[in-house]
């Protein structure tokens, strides 16, 4: 997952990087296009980057791996002096009167 991260950190720089590369090099070679192609050019590579981060965003936003959809989250709480850790439960056990997942308040 950190590979991830770095790779999503990283591209826009390596984005602009590979565009100012190429401008440098249609210089000196003394190509240099016309500003409607640049236009285009940029329009597209925006496009790319753009559908690339909205997509890796929607992949990582909806990747529910971590943590089951139909479970519930119970905190970690303090029973008899004995710190009881934090776990999932199924829905199932919630509606069950003997089990109560919401932690007991401390006054």
């Amino acid at each position: 997952m950190i590979v991830l991260r770095i790779i999503l950190l990283l591209l826009p720089l390596f984005a602009v990087l590979y565009y100012l590369r190429w401008r440098h090099r249609l210089k000196l070679s003394g190509r240099v296009a016309d500003d409607e192609d640049l236009k285009s050019i940029r329009t597209i590579l925006l496009s790319i980057i753009a559908t690339l981060i909205v997509l890796l965003l929607v992949w990582r936003f909806l990747d529910t791996k971590s943590t089951d959809r139909y479970k519930i989250y119970v905190p970690p709480k303090v029973v008899d002096g004995k710190v009881v850790p934090a776990h999932f439960i199924d829905r199932e056990e919630v509606a069950k009167p003997e089990k109560n997942p919401a932690p007991e308040k401390q006054e």
